[in-house]
């Protein structure tokens, strides 16, 4: 029976052995796998490392990008009160210059009345001077008349006086 026994025992020896090899070959791929996932954890970790520091960098940036928005934001009211100064400077100006051509309008118009006034004295005037020429002319004509009555006057006064004298 020992040889059945050792018979035995050599299979089941055998067994192990080839179990323990089993295992031996799950426990490398195992630990091949190990080596592998360490690296992928190594790379993923550096990874992840990377991609904080590219975080942080964001987060720098964006709280320069804030304060950079924040001044433009300034800049841009800043801007937008100057544009709605300007824009009320030139309603201002607009007003009064309709205003002034209002007024350029109801002065073209009064100096137009007053032209038609100055044309109508003008006429007047023209119509007085053409009548104080004919009095003139007359009042001319009257003296020289006056003159010369006054001539024959005299010469009728000498003659007369003459006469008395002769009487």
């Amino acid at each position: 029976m020992h040889q059945k026994e050792k018979e035995f025992f050599e299979g089941v020896i055998e067994k192990l052995k080839a179990e323990l090899e089993k295992r031996e070959n799950a426990l490398m791929h195992m630990k091949t796998e190990l080596e592998q996932k360490k690296e992928t954890i190594s790379f993923l970790e550096n990874k992840i490392n990377d991609l904080k520091s590219q975080i942080e960098n964001l987060k720098e940036k964006t709280v320069e990008l804030s304060k950079e928005n924040a001044m433009l934001k300034v800049k841009v009211e800043e801007l937008q009160k100057n544009l709605d100064e300007k824009k009320k400077e030139i309603e201002d100006k607009d007003t009064a210059l309709k205003k002034l051509n209002k007024n350029i309008s109801n002065l073209k118009a009064e100096v137009k009345a007053l032209k038609r006034y100055l044309n109508d004295k003008n006429k007047e005037i023209e119509e007085k001077n053409n009548i104080l020429i004919k009095k003139e002319a007359e009042i001319n004509l009257l003296t020289e008349k006056v003159k010369s009555l006054e001539e024959i006057n005299e010469s009728l006064t000498r003659k007369l006086e003459k006469l008395q004298k002769l009487l």
